[in-house]
């Protein structure tokens, strides 16, 4: 517990020390390798799967609706400790957007609340503890 709560403590850290213009940029985090396309899965349940070791997502931009949760499921888990991951968004005002794997350390769920615009995007970080990071995307339609 004492880890995790550093872990996220830092992370706010990083994020208010590093926001300029309105937008969080994450020091060192390279931009999604991967073309991030059309979501083409089930607005109402949403789903990404995480590769911690070579840091893809799958789908590298979800759909989601306003009110679903999205279900983020970290992979290998038995590598990946409780709280050792954590999404945050690049943009303040996206501050639902936060989330670790605690207390499951193979899974990151999160709301997007009933007030999220429609047919917006919602970048994020998604940062390990040992300093990987990438930053892909929500669609909320």
């Amino acid at each position: 517990m004492k880890n995790k709560l550093l872990f996220v403590l830092s992370l706010s850290v990083v994020a208010a020390g590093c926001a300029r213009d309105g937008i969080l940029a994450i020091p060192q985090c390279e931009k999604y390798s991967q073309t991030i396309t059309a979501c083409n899965n089930p607005k109402n349940d949403p789903q990404v799967t995480i590769n911690t070791n070579s840091l893809i997502f799958a789908p590298p931009n979800v759909c989601a609706a306003p009110g679903s949760t999205i279900v983020f499921t970290v992979v290998p888990p038995p590598q990946n400790k409780v709280g050792s991951v954590a999404i945050i968004p690049k943009n303040p005002a996206d501050l639902w957007l936060i989330g670790t794997n605690s207390p499951d350390k193979g899974k990151i769920e999160i709301t997007v609340p009933e007030w999220v615009a429609l047919n917006t995007d919602h970048d994020y970080g998604f940062v390990t503890i040992d300093g990987g990071c990438v930053d892909p995307r929500v669609h909320v339609e």
